[in-house]
Formats: C-alpha cells, sequence, structure tokens
C-alpha cells in the first residue's frame, strides 16, 4: 500500500501543478487589459475577459455562449468561419492561426472599429479552442490619417498645401491636354491682411483666414481645389475649361462674395 501510495504521489503531485497553472493562466486572460476571447470548435465564445468587455461593449455574461460573428462584420463572417474550419480540421498540437493581422470588430452599439490580432489554437479536454488576443487600433489609424492630411493640407484652414496644389496641377495639366480642354490657375491675396494681425492680433488674423477658406470652397465647382499658398495668399485651380466665360463666371462669384463683411468676434472687416 505504501508503495503504491508513493508510485501515485508525483502523478498527482503534476496533476495539482498543472491545474494551478490554467488556473493562473484564465485569471490572467479574465483581467488583461488585452481584449482575449476563446471560442470552442462550434465557434461559440467560452471566455470573455474585461479588456474584451472595454473594447467590445458587451459583459461577459451576456456574449458567453454566442457565436464569434456578433464581434465582427458581417462581410467578413464566411471567411472567418472558412479559415476556423480548417484550422479545426488541422493535425498537431497548438498552432497559430495567425498573428498581428490586421482585422475588423463590432461593437454593441454597431460601431465598427480597427484592430490588430493574433489567433491561438490550444488543444483542450480532446477538443481545439481557438484564442484570439485582440487590441483596438483605432487611436493609432486616426493618428496614422492625420499625419498624411497634414503632410497634404495646410494646419490652420485645412485647405490642400502647396505640394497637393502642384500634385493636382500636374494632373489637370495630363487630363487637359488628353481631352483637348484648358487649366485655369487664379492667384490671391487679400489686401492689408498685415494691419489686421498687428492691431487685433494673429488669433483673430488666424480666424478671419479660416472664414475666407470657408467662403472660397463654397464658390467654386466640383473637382475644383482651393489651396493656401501660404500668409494671405491663396490658390485656385479650375480644370476641364472649355470657355473662358467659365474662368469669368468663377472670378466674378469671388468678387461678389468678398464685398460681404467678414465678422470676427467683436471685429469687422472689408
Amino acid at each position: 500500500m505504501n508503495l503504491r501510495d508513493k508510485s501515485d504521489q508525483p502523478h498527482r503531485g503534476a496533476i495539482e501543478s498543472l491545474r494551478q497553472e490554467i488556473s493562473s493562466i484564465v485569471r490572467l486572460m479574465r483581467f488583461s487589459y488585452e481584449a482575449i476571447v476563446s471560442i470552442d470548435e462550434s465557434q461559440k465564445i467560452i471566455l470573455f475577459n474585461k479588456g474584451a468587455e472595454e473594447v467590445f461593449g458587451y459583459s461577459a455574461d451576456e456574449i458567453v455562449g454566442q457565436p464569434i460573428e456578433l464581434l465582427m462584420p458581417e462581410r467578413f463572417r464566411a471567411t472567418h468561419r472558412e479559415h476556423v474550419e480548417k484550422f479545426a480540421r488541422s493535425e498537431g498540437n497548438d498552432l497559430i492561426m495567425h498573428h498581428h493581422k490586421s482585422v475588423f470588430g463590432i461593437r454593441k452599439n454597431g460601431e465598427e472599429f480597427p484592430a490588430e490580432s493574433s489567433i491561438y489554437v490550444y488543444h483542450y479536454g480532446g477538443e481545439k479552442t481557438f484564442t484570439a488576443v485582440l487590441r483596438d487600433v483605432t487611436r493609432s489609424v486616426e493618428a496614422k490619417e492625420r499625419l498624411l492630411q497634414l503632410a497634404s493640407h495646410d494646419f490652420l484652414t485645412d485647405l490642400p498645401n502647396r505640394t497637393l496644389f502642384t500634385d493636382r496641377l500636374n494632373l489637370a495639366l495630363a487630363n487637359a491636354r488628353r481631352a483637348g480642354l484648358k487649366v485655369a490657375v487664379l492667384f490671391l491675396d487679400l489686401d492689408r491682411f498685415k494691419a489686421v494681425n498687428d492691431t487685433v492680433g494673429h488669433g483673430v488674423g488666424d480666424e478671419l483666414l479660416r472664414l475666407v477658406a470657408e467662403r472660397l470652397s463654397a464658390l467654386v465647382r466640383d473637382g475644383d481645389t482651393v489651396a493656401r499658398a501660404g500668409g494671405d495668399e491663396f490658390t485656385l485651380l479650375l480644370p476641364n475649361i472649355a470657355r473662358t466665360e467659365d474662368i469669368v463666371d468663377v472670378v466674378s462669384r469671388m468678387m461678389e462674395a468678398f464685398k460681404k463683411p467678414w465678422s470676427v468676434g467683436r471685429h469687422e472687416f472689408h
């Protein structure tokens, strides 16, 4: 009897150690700041941690047992289902389904968001489970888009800058040559603008420039470009000009619009 007890001890110790390890991993998964979602082979959610609750807006109680497709936009569901079924049929032990892949999720409120996901496939209790570690990259994507915007647009007025204006001009010239049309480029600046900055301050001057940019943008046709060249200088690109009268029409509307006063706070400019 003693011999049998001794032989069983290592086995029981290994099982207990494994249980503790699994318990620790599950606790870490549940309270990780990363969104962690596990599904079984039928693609039903079996684990939904605190990070996932924050990202998706569901509580674990309302989402566990639901199909994973609930968390992804409809256009991606069929492809995801095929991938999971393929890996469910694959042989071998733990696998990486994909690592740091760009995906899209959908929150409880219906909002889509970009994410980076790694999906791991595990054997557990004779079945395969799939665990996704997901990171919401909405802010990162927005920051990249903003940097791209700043590279091609004026920071103050949000109009195209010189670089983007030049690119559009070159494209318009090439298209005009093929179509046998003309391109017009208009240049304007604001008279006595320096006096605005000198007398009432640059803050008022900046707001005046923004209002000018808005008024100019409302005057041109679809496909035209209003850009800020710098300071109080603006350029307009009018592609696909068939008649000189088209240019005159734009300039006439511009001169008429500039007759209206500009109000910035308690100041009015003419």
